[in-house]
């Protein structure tokens, strides 16, 4: 469970035939730019009758990324069941994930189809809509988080705490060579991060968390937000 790239088989996910022809009945209604490590993933919104699907697209010789892609779609699929649940009890209300649609793969490509949603991303919005989204969003995971059976959350997999702290230099170097002029600011986090090493280590609690929750992976229109890109999902410690 502590392998970043866990990739477990499948459950109830519609397969395709592998074959070269397996989104034949949907028609490209729209092409997005590429995204992802070095813009791997291929980014398109997909249309079959009067229904429209976002697509996150990769060649399979691109094996990272590849597992990355399945990875999701298992996470997706389990969280799609999950608020199913939720909806149920009347327990959602302004958060959720869009609606996993189906999983496939030709010889060469593999294909992520979720609901399209309209809005627009969260980075547009000033400072204090920020941070009430970004709010919503985490109290939003944390009870998805609660709700998942222990079996499925195999599928999700978790970070080790100490993973976690070994591998904060490396993130925190990578991060300051993109930004130089905050080094100030990189070291306080640097000093509280340390100093928060004993509460990590004495805490063995774990939550779902995101791990990539930016402004660009948060859709919002006026009734719902709308949280994307999960293949970095696992279950964490609450201090890290």
């Amino acid at each position: 469970n502590n392998v970043f790239y866990q990739i477990l088989p499948f459950r109830d996910i519609e397969h395709a035939d592998v074959s070269e022809n397996n989104l034949a009945s949907y028609k490209v209604h729209k092409k997005i730019e590429k995204e992802g490590p070095f813009k791997k993933f291929l980014l398109t919104i997909y249309k079959k009758k009067d229904n429209h699907y976002f697509a996150k697209s990769v060649n399979k010789k691109l094996v990272k990324n590849y597992l990355l892609l399945t990875k999701e779609a298992n996470i997706y699929k389990v969280l799609d069941k999950v608020q199913k649940k939720l909806i149920n009890k009347k327990q959602i209300k302004d958060v959720r994930f869009p609606i996993f649609h189906k999983f496939v793969e030709d010889k060469k490509h593999a294909t992520l189809l979720i609901e399209k949603v309209n809005g627009k991303n969260a980075s547009t919005l000033d400072i204090d809509q920020k941070i009430q989204v970004y709010e919503k969003s985490i109290e939003y995971i944390r009870l998805v988080g609660e709700n998942i059976s222990e079996k499925d959350k195999k599928i999700i997999g978790k970070r080790n705490t100490i993973f976690e702290i070994l591998l904060f230099p490396f993130l925190m170097s990578l991060t300051l060579q993109k930004n130089t002029k905050h080094a100030r600011l990189f070291a306080k986090a640097t000093f509280e991060f340390i100093k928060n090493i004993p509460a990590m280590l004495s805490d063995s609690h774990l939550v779902l968390t995101h791990r990539d929750l930016h402004g660009k992976n948060i859709f919002v229109n006026r009734k719902k937000i709308f949280l994307f890109d999960l293949e970095n999902t696992v279950f964490a410690n609450t201090n890290v």
